[in-house]
């Protein structure tokens, strides 16, 4: 009896011995596998944590459009810069362009410059370059600062219907300023000041014209020399101020 007893006591131990191994061996297979997914969740973390960290440094795209909070698209970013259907305007450059919520330009930057707008009516710029240019709630340019293919540097400041003030840089060595009356070009000119710096034209000068363009005093300062002119409505010479005072 007693054999038989410690028979089964052994049976049962060994059976009870044999589950405790399987369970452990389980729970062994369990923890492997938690490691190795824990190795494929760093691994697939640094990874993506790496093409994050180049793609900060570098982002390559065609087009970028940003909406506002209404989902309205407000600036357009590319080269050229996308086509959006809430966009007034239809030309497109390589550069920016920021607009209000109606769809109207307000700010551009770019080369080539988009073509100016003016009381409602795109027309053709005079020179090919790049800057930026800033309109008015209708979309009419007002001031502008661009490079042209020349090399002129020119700073424009607009009424509704043309050029108001002009600061101008010219390659050839002369740089001015031109203020522009009511009118309309070319008897708008109202005053021009400039000086130059060329071989043989190192002079400054100022003119001031009357309401329809005239020339009526010329002012200006060449070798050392100053002449002060008045003119009349027909442009004749009245005299020389400086002169007079001379003699």
């Amino acid at each position: 009896m007693i054999s038989n007893q410690r028979s089964v006591d052994y049976t049962r131990e060994k059976s009870s011995n044999a589950i405790r191994l399987n369970r452990l061996e389980r729970q062994v297979k369990a923890m492997r596998l938690a490691i190795l997914g824990l190795v494929v969740v760093l691994v697939a973390s640094f990874t993506m944590a790496l093409k994050l960290y180049n793609s900060e440094k570098i982002l390559r795209t065609q087009g970028l459009i940003i909406e506002d909070t209404d989902g309205q698209p407000r600036i357009l970013v590319g080269a050229p810069f996308p086509e959006v259907k809430e966009r007034i305007r239809t030309d497109r450059t390589d550069g920016l362009v920021l607009m209000d919520k109606k769809g109207i330009d307000r700010l551009t930057l770019g080369y080539p410059t988009l073509n100016p707008q003016v009381k409602g009516k795109v027309i053709k710029r005079i020179n090919t370059h790049a800057g930026v240019v800033i309109n008015d709630i209708n979309g009419n340019e007002r001031t502008g600062y661009g490079v042209t293919e020349e090399g002129y540097v020119i700073l424009g400041m607009d009424y509704e219907y043309g050029e108001a003030l002009v600061l101008i840089v010219n390659p050839e060595g002369y740089t001015g300023m031109i203020v522009n009356g009511e009118k309309r070009p070319p008897e708008n000119q109202r005053i021009f000041i400039g000086t130059t710096n060329q071989p043989g034209k190192d002079y400054g000068r100022l003119v001031l014209n009357d309401h329809d363009g005239t020339m009526r005093t010329y002012f200006s300062l060449k070798d050392g020399k100053t002449s002060w002119q008045a003119f009349d409505r027909e442009g004749n010479v009245i005299g020389d101020a400086v002169e007079k005072l001379i003699n």
